[in-house]
Formats: structure tokens, sequence, C-alpha cells
């Protein structure tokens, strides 16, 4: 793998936790400012059915194989 140690690939998979839960909660609070408030349930929905179907089509998708 690309991690020189255990400890490396623990400590990087940790923030890149981090930084996807900052970036799922940065997705509805740009949503609830910029649309007006009649528009605002139908967008958060809109946003919530897209973040599912990435969900699926993701966790079927096979992992990326490396050449080694």
């Amino acid at each position: 793998g690309w991690a020189p140690t255990l400890g490396y690939l623990i400590f990087s998979r940790a923030v890149q936790g981090v930084g996807g839960a900052l970036l799922m909660a940065v997705g509805p609070a740009l949503l609830l400012t910029v649309f007006p408030g009649a528009q605002r349930g139908r967008a958060i929905g809109l946003h919530a059915v897209v973040v599912s179907v990435d969900k699926r089509v993701d966790a079927r998708q096979p992992p990326i194989k490396s050449e080694r």
C-alpha cells in the first residue's frame, strides 16, 4: 500500500473521516442559505435523494485493485 505504517494509515483514515463529516454538514447548510423558504424543502429533499443514491451505487462498486 501507500501508507508506510499501519499507524499512519489509521491516522490518515481518521482525518479523512473528519473531513467527510464536515463536508456532509456543509451541503445542507448551503442549501438553506441559497434557496428561499418556499423552495428549501424541495432542495433538501433532492439533496437527500442524491446522497442516498450515491451511497447505494458506491457500495455496489468493486474495490479498486492495485497493479501490485
